[in-house]
């Protein structure tokens, strides 16, 4: 054993200290050791720095301890390659105790403590890095001095650290093979500036979610000509796109949204942009025509553009993307028809165009989709009936704030896995089937505003079962609001079986009866009922009492009332009721 070379005990299930492995530190020929995924913990022992001839030490994602500085790691000098990932080991940022360490091209840190430490600024290490990971190690703070003496690094995390001052171009002046570097999650601020020359080995660039401010270099698409993955977003960027943009023909992620961008996108962008699978530009200021006719992103699989300033038509031109699975064009001013030929992209998932001025009917086209899950395209003026079709595969569909008509029965007519579905808002008429059974994964149901009659069926009631796996652990139905609609009988009892019920409003119909109080209702308040004269019960304060003679049920107010219905208190309810609504909806959508 004593000869041993290599030791690969990844994943084996151990447990506990080293300290009591004593025959591993007499392995002085072993060169690489592998003892990460484990569950091994405490300090490391002192004998491994017998290990004079290691290489290659993983140690990553168990639970050691103790500070590096103290540690035999530093006796390693030997050590090409030191991963150290995921463990609780306090390590200086300066990374002075591997400065004698001539050998180390590759050291990996993420996720442990990261500390200053007074190593003297003058000092330069042995060592030149290939690749360093540091990311997620609390507050670095400025970027370590070390870098400045690196000129082989190829792969740079440093992302989710608390680092500050200006983005480092120096890193990439000085290291011209770099290819990954990530400063995500940061506080980086200032201007984005690049030295001004190609930067052909770079492939993975990630700024996100810093204090960047100020214009993005007009030729950042020929500095970047090789660029893979590219993501600017959440930053304070004030620019146009820049053309250049079109020439980054490797790219295939771009991600710019949350800024403050404005100005059209460039058409050199939708031409040029050949392997692009994703592109997110929402939340910015960008406005006109989505696309031009020149759009020809093939390989386009995700295409987020919510809550800019767009309008026009959807371009026949987005057919061209086959591939796409999710599009996401809300927010925004768009109009004209849903175009029929969107029923050809059959790989769409995901459609949301909720909250523009599109006008038409939902085309029969849109059945085609046999992969569609989602579909939003609430707040817009889309008139006619529901086609039946959607439910089959669709787990979320939003269509209020429309002009929808029609019965509801046919869009109740097939069985579904339907989780929320939103009718509110329309010009739905006729009563609640009782094919509603079919549904047993529904979680929100909202059919307030609309013109619906008859009773609430008892149907309603088997609203149980399974939910997709999207939505975490709700198993049961938790909104249903039936309001501002023409619904008359009894609320049936049965419903207190919806035992995880949270918001209920059949506010302003002609119900009658009492109201359940047991389960879930009896935390319902009079708020829930409002605009129903007839119904009674202990959340009302007014009494059911029974007529012996008769059977029936009669209601002793114990309010003054003088006849009319108190429209502030039927306004402040109707109110109070819609945004505990717009709350559940909201939890939904995070």
């Amino acid at each position: 054993m004593n000869a041993l070379k290599r030791l690969m005990l990844g994943s084996s299930g151990l447990n506990g200290t080293l300290s009591a492995a004593q025959g591993l530190c007499g392995m002085r020929h072993l060169q690489v050791l592998d003892l990460s995924y484990n569950n091994l913990v405490g300090l490391l022992p002192t004998c491994l720095a017998n290990l004079t001839s290691l290489q290659t030490l993983y140690i990553h994602r168990n639970e050691f301890t103790g500070n590096i500085t103290e540690s035999p790691l530093t006796s390693l000098t030997s050590l090409k390659e030191l991963s150290l990932n995921y463990n609780h080991f306090q390590i200086p940022i300066s990374l002075g105790p591997f400065y004698n360490h001539s050998k180390l091209t590759i050291f990996r840190g993420a996720n442990n403590e990261i500390y200053a430490d007074d190593v003297t600024q003058s000092l330069v290490p042995k060592f030149q890095l290939n690749a360093i990971d540091l990311s997620r190690c609390g507050d670095v703070g400025m970027l370590p001095q070390f870098l400045h003496h690196q000129h082989d690094l190829e792969d740079v995390d440093l992302s989710d650290s608390n680092l500050i001052g200006k983005f480092p171009n120096w890193l990439l002046a000085n290291n011209s093979r770099l290819s990954y570097l990530h400063l995500q999650k940061n506080s980086l601020s200032g201007l984005f500036n690049l030295l001004n020359h190609p930067h052909t080995h770079m492939f993975t660039l990630d700024i996100s979610k810093n204090l960047l401010s100020g214009k993005i270099p007009t030729n950042l698409g020929e500095l970047l000509p090789n660029i893979e993955y590219l993501s600017m977003s959440s930053n304070r960027f004030i620019s146009n796109i820049p053309s250049s943009f079109g020439y980054m023909s490797s790219l295939n992620h771009l991600d710019l949204s949350n800024n403050k961008l404005s100005g059209k996108i460039p058409d050199h962008l939708g031409k040029g942009c050949v392997s692009l699978i994703g592109l997110i530009l929402s939340n910015n200021s960008l406005h006109g025509q989505i696309f031009s006719e020149n759009f020809n992103l093939v390989k386009l699989e995700l295409l987020l553009l919510g809550k800019n300033q767009f309008t026009g038509k959807i371009h026949e031109s987005l057919s061209n993307s086959s591939l796409l699975s999710m599009l996401d064009i809300s927010n925004n001013y768009i109009s004209g028809p849903i175009p029929k030929w969107m029923g050809n992209l059959s790989a769409l998932q995901k459609i949301r165009m909720g909250n523009n001025h599109l006008k038409s009917q939902i085309p029969d086209e849109l059945c085609n989709l046999t992969n569609l899950e989602t579909l939003d395209i609430s707040g817009n003026d889309i008139f006619g009936s529901v086609p039946s079709c959607f439910l089959l595969s669709i787990y979320d569909l939003r269509l209020s704030k429309n002009r929808l008509s029609g019965s509801l029965y046919d869009i109740f007519s097939n069985g579904s896995s339907i989780s929320v579905l939103d009718l509110s808002n329309n010009h739905l008429t006729g009563s609640i089937p009782r094919e509603i059974k079919r549904f047993p994964h529904l979680t929100f149901l909202l059919l307030n505003n609309n013109h619906l009659e008859g009773k609430v069926p008892k149907e309603i009631c088997n609203l149980l079962g399974p939910i997709p796996k999207t939505f975490g652990n709700l198993k049961h139905i938790e909104c249903m609001d039936l309001s501002n609609n023409f619904l008359s009988g009894n609320i049936p009892q049965e419903l207190i079986g919806l035992n995880t019920l949270e918001v209920f409003s059949v506010v302003n119909n002609n119900l009658s009866g009492e109201v359940p109080s047991s389960g879930q209702f009896g935390g319902f308040t009079e708020s829930s009922y409002k605009g129903n004269p007839h119904l009674c019960g202990t959340q009302l304060r007014k009494s059911c009492i029974s007529d012996r003679t008769s059977g029936s049920k009669t209601l002793v107010d114990h309010r003054e009332d003088d006849g009319f219905m108190d429209m502030t208190a039927f306004y402040a309810s109707l109110t109070t009721t819609f945004l505990v609504v717009l709350l559940g909806l909201a939890t939904i959508l995070l």
